[in-house]
C-alpha cells in the first residue's frame, strides 16, 4: 500500500508526538475500521483514542487496506479535538518464559494508570517509576513499597532519571516540562518549561551537572543543572526526538528519533559527530517500522544499543568506523521500546510492544559471531513492556508496561 506525499507528511507529523505508537484498547479488541458504516468506525475510533483530552498521542493501525479511512477518521477525531493516549497491547501472544536466568519476580503496584519509564538510582536501593497518571513514584527495593509519590506535572509523565550523585532526580511530562526533585526529601527544585512540545526522555550528565532532555519538537536540549538555565539546542534531527543518553566517559551523546537515525554529539561543541542509519524504513502497510525508540551505552563507552520499531535491537561499535552495527538481534514480534546494557557488558535487554523482556548475550562465540537467539524471554505483563534498566549491581532488571505496574526480575548468578 502507498501514500501520496501528502499523507506521508500529515501521519508522520500525528505520530511524532508520541514516544509509544500502538492501538489501545484494554480490553483488548481493535477499532473496527471495516467498509461499514463510518459514523460507527468514528465512534469506535472515540473510544480507542478519546479517553483523555490531555495526552496527544495517536493510535495507529496495521490492517491492509485500511490506513487510508483510519488517516480521515484521525483527523476527524483531531478537529473534533480529542486527544490522545499511549496505547495497550493488542497482541494475543505470549511467548514461553524460560525461568533458567531468573530467580525472583517481583511486581510493583501503585500507579493508576499506565507506567511508561523506570529507573534505578546508583545505590541500586531505590526504583522510580513515571506514569501516565501525572505521577513518579520512589519504590523501596529492599520493601517493594512505595516510598513516596512526586505530584506537579499536568500530563503524562514519560522519563524519570537519576543524577550520578542520587542526590537529584529529574522527569519529563508531555507537558513540556522538565522538573529537578531534591532526593531523598522529593522536594521540587527547578521546573523547567524545556519543549514547546512534549518531552520524551531526559539523561544527565557523568559528573551531574548537565542535563539533556529530548523532545518531539526535534531537538535536543542542554541545561545546567545548577541554575537550570539552557546551555544549548542540539539541531538535527528532522522528527520528534524520542531518546537521549550521554556516554559513561562523558565525551558522547547519543539521540535517536522518528526521522530513523541515530545522532552522536559532542556534548562540549554541541555539534554533531556521526549518523548512524540501519534501522529499516517504512513502506508496505506500516511506513514507521524503521523509528528509533531507544539508545544505551556500554559502561566503557565502547558500544552503543538501539531499539526499533522495526522488531530489531543493534549493537554498534564506537567510534562507527563505516556506519553499520556489530550486531543485529531479531525475535521480538513487535516494535523494540527500549533497551538497556548490562554494567559488565555482557547482556543485552530488550522491551517490545510483544509484551515481553528479552535478554540477549553480546559475547562472540569462538568463529567471532554474536548469538542471535535469545538467552531467555521474559514474559508476565499483561500489555506493552515501554522501559527496561538493569541495576547498578547487574543482579535485577526492571520493566515497565501499559499493565500500570513495574516488575523486577532478579537475574540468576551465572553459574
Amino acid at each position: 500500500m502507498t501514500y501520496s506525499s501528502a499523507e506521508s507528511d500529515s501521519l508522520t507529523c500525528l505520530v511524532s508526538l508520541p514516544r509509544f505508537l500502538s492501538c489501545e484498547n484494554s480490553c483488548g479488541e481493535e477499532p473496527n475500521v471495516a467498509a461499514d458504516s463510518t459514523a460507527q468506525n468514528s465512534r469506535n475510533l472515540v473510544q480507542c483514542v478519546g479517553h483523555s483530552l490531555q495526552d496527544r498521542l495517536v493510535a495507529m493501525l496495521q490492517h491492509e487496506n485500511s490506513l487510508n479511512a483510519y488517516f480521515v477518521r484521525a483527523l476527524l477525531v483531531l478537529a473534533l479535538g480529542c486527544g490522545f493516549v499511549p496505547l495497550v497491547a493488542c497482541s494475543d501472544e505470549a511467548p514461553a518464559r524460560d525461568s533458567a536466568t531468573v530467580d525472583q519476580v517481583i511486581t510493583l503496584r501503585g500507579h493508576t494508570d499506565m507506567v511508561l519509564d523506570v529507573a534505578f538510582a546508583p545505590d541500586g536501593k531505590t526504583v522510580a517509576s513515571a506514569g501516565r497518571d501525572r505521577t513518579v513514584r520512589l519504590w523501596d527495593l529492599a520493601t517493594h513499597q512505595s516510598r513516596s509519590v512526586l505530584l506537579g506535572h499536568e500530563e503524562s509523565v514519560y522519563s524519570v532519571c537519576f543524577s550520578d550523585d542520587g542526590k537529584l532526580l529529574a522527569s519529563a511530562s508531555w507537558d513540556g516540562q522538565v522538573r529537578l526533585w531534591s532526593l531523598p526529601s522529593g522536594r521540587l527544585l527547578q521546573k523547567l518549561p524545556a519543549h514547546k512540545l512534549g518531552v520524551n526522555c531526559v539523561a544527565f550528565s557523568p559528573d551531574s551537572r548537565v542535563l539533556a532532555s529530548a523532545s518531539a519538537d526535534k531537538t535536543v536540549k542542554l541545561w545546567h543543572v545548577e541554575d537550570g538555565q539552557l546551555k544549548a539546542t542540539l539541531v538535527g534531527h528532522t522528527s520528534g526526538v524520542q531518546s537521549v543518553a550521554f556516554s559513561p566517559d562523558g565525551t558522547m551523546l547519543a539521540s535517536c528519533g522518528l526521522d530513523r537515525t541515530v545522532k552522536l554529539w559532542d556534548p562540549l561543541t554541541a555539534k554533531v559527530q556521526a549518523t548512524l542509519k540501519g534501522h529499516e524504513g517504512g513502506g508496505g502497510n506500516f511506513p514507521f517500522a524503521g523509528y528509533v525508540n531507544c539508545v544505551a551505552f556500554s559502561a566503557d563507552s565502547k558500544s552503543l544499543v538501539t531499539s526499533s520499531h522495526d522488531k530489531t535491537v543493534r549493537l554498534w561499535d564506537l567510534p562507527s568506523k563505516e556506519g553499520k552495527p556489530r550486531a543485529t538481534f531479531s525475535g521480538h514480534t513487535d516494535a523494540v521500546t527500549a533497551v538497556a546494557i548490562s554494567p559488565d557488558g555482557r547482556r543485552l535487554a530488550s522491551a517490545s510492544f510483544d509484551r515481553s523482556v528479552r535478554l540477549w548475550e553480546t559475547e562472540s562465540d569462538p568463529k567471532g559471531e554474536m548469538p542471535v537467539k535469545p538467552l531467555n524471554v521474559l514474559v508476565g505483563h499483561s500489555a506493552e513492556v515501554v522501559s527496561v534498566k538493569f541495576s547498578p549491581e547487574g543482579r535485577w532488571l526492571a520493566s515497565a508496561s501499559f499493565d500500570k505496574t513495574v516488575r523486577l526480575w532478579k537475574l540468576a548468578a551465572d553459574k
